[in-house]
């Protein structure tokens, strides 16, 4: 085929040739119009999900901590004790000296605590957590050296926001046996499912 200019060849299909035009205010402002539609419609599924997620990855945070503190004391022969301080919205690890050696700070979308119609501890549900989130005694517990804890077992409630479409808070529970051993868990349909 042989091309004297009087022919257009367009490689992607689009061919603007005399007399086309592009496109008009109205047109524009119609399909502005429908994305901001759907936008509006997605965001809050997209708001829920980032939630959730953040609040997965915090508690993943909070249970590396706590295992890195007990292999800690393990390796060292030494105590280490955790504060979780649900006003601040952080964990604090303190050596045996006493000065904190390292501190886990909550993001804004995750709080220690429950979400409303929650149940613990999560081996038998019967009663709401405290209202800080923690079950250990003074919102504390020691790794002794022999990676057992100090007083005793316990639980760790956190919280994720609630998200703008209408989704409840969700939350998850760390438990913490006499042993040192954790287990994380999920609050779905009115019971505890293991992560």
């Amino acid at each position: 085929m042989k091309l004297d200019g009087s022919h257009r060849i367009c490689r992607l299909g689009w061919h603007w040739g005399k007399g086309q035009r592009g496109w008009t205010l109205i047109e524009l402002a119609a399909v502005l119009a429908v994305t901001g539609v759907l936008a509006s419609m997605v965001w809050p599924m997209f708001d829920g999900l980032v939630s959730r997620l953040v609040l997965r990855s915090t508690s993943m945070t909070v249970i590396e901590t706590l295992r890195t503190v007990r292999h800690r004391a393990m390796a060292e022969g030494r105590s280490y004790e955790v504060v979780f301080d649900a006003v601040a919205g952080e964990c604090r690890v303190q050596g045996a000296g006493g000065g904190a050696s390292l501190v886990v700070a909550l993001p804004a979308r995750v709080r220690f605590g429950a979400a409303a119609g929650v149940l613990g501890p999560p081996s038998a549900p019967a009663k709401p957590p405290p209202t800080g989130g923690v079950t250990f005694q003074q919102a504390k517990v020691k790794f002794l050296p022999d990676g057992t804890l100090s007083p005793g077992p316990g639980t760790i409630y956190l919280t994720g926001r609630a998200g703008r479409g209408g989704e409840s808070a969700a939350t998850v529970a760390i438990s913490v046996n006499i042993a040192g051993h954790l287990r994380r868990y999920r609050w779905e349909e009115q019971a505890w499912r293991m992560m």
